[in-house]
């Protein structure tokens, strides 16, 4: 039976009456069973207040964790818990899968799980994958679950987000498939991984341009497919990207052949939007 609550808006009437500031937030977003938040700091005398009503109006939370910002090279956020259970660790399920993380320590997409599903129904049972940024297994397990492949490599620099993932492969009953390696992707690849690839997963979305270059290693001498995830000016997102990865290609001396999907995924920030493009390499 679904739950219906209200909104956070609703629920900050609370403490504002119908007068409610423009900078509070209208939504918190839910992993598990657990609200995350990110309040202004102009309003942090408010926030054990908010993190109560929250609890107190949305059943399915036992706990509120505000994020105050994003920081550092694995992009961690500084968190805290407001209201409930001081434990941060949920389990977010989808696409019949089941994702393990802290909350508090790591980041998980809620606004990209529509590029998760489809590569989980495209993917063939001969391929070899290499996710070069895996995180907890958000691309690698629904792809091991619902494609089953002959071997996804999953490569992640990050020693906390590393340990969810080797958890997320046992809890998902993929360990024969995806095999998790705990390193840098530029340097893992040449290493272990060069011309071993059909298809390699970009889902990194900062700079990911910087990173084409590894990628074209992993792909076999006949080609493949790369997925390619960036962050780019809105004015001219998509034909920046695809001008990334055929640049990219002419260095390694191989060729953009096709682009077999290109979507703008969702506004980043101001004039900054998170897109996807499928390149064909030969």
């Amino acid at each position: 039976m679904r739950v219906k609550v209200k909104s956070l808006r609703e629920m900050l009437k609370e403490i504002f009456g119908e007068d409610i500031p423009a900078d509070i937030p209208r939504k918190y977003k839910i992993y598990g069973d657990i609200a995350v938040v990110k309040i202004p700091s102009k309003y942090r005398h408010l926030k054990k207040e908010i993190g109560d009503l929250i609890l107190k109006n949305d059943p399915r939370i036992r706990s509120v964790v505000n994020i105050e910002k994003i920081h550092g090279t694995f992009r961690e956020p500084i968190a805290e818990v407001i209201a409930g259970d001081p434990n941060t660790v949920t389990t977010i399920i989808e696409n019949s899968c089941r994702f393990k993380l802290d909350v508090a320590k790591l980041m998980f997409c809620l606004g990209n799980q529509h590029e998760r599903v489809r590569l989980a129904n495209i993917v063939f049972s001969d391929e070899v994958v290499v996710d070069m940024f895996a995180g907890v297994g958000q691309f690698s397990i629904p792809i091991a679950v619902h494609c089953k492949p002959e071997r996804i490599f999953a490569i992640e620099i990050n020693p906390t987000a590393f340990r969810f993932l080797v958890e997320n492969i046992f809890i998902n009953h993929v360990e024969e498939v995806i095999f998790p390696i705990l390193g840098n992707c530029r340097e893992v690849i040449p290493a272990f991984l060069k011309g071993r690839a059909d298809r390699i997963i970009m889902g990194f979305i900062e700079y990911t341009n910087r990173y084409l270059d590894a990628a074209l290693v992993a792909l076999r001498d006949k080609g493949g497919i790369i997925h390619f995830h960036n962050v780019y000016n809105s004015e001219d997102a998509i034909e920046m990207a695809i001008s990334d990865i055929k640049d990219a290609a002419e260095r390694s001396r191989r060729r953009l052949v096709k682009v077999i999907h290109k979507r703008i995924v969702k506004e980043y920030g101001p004039k900054l939007v998170h897109v996807v493009i499928d390149a064909k390499i030969k």
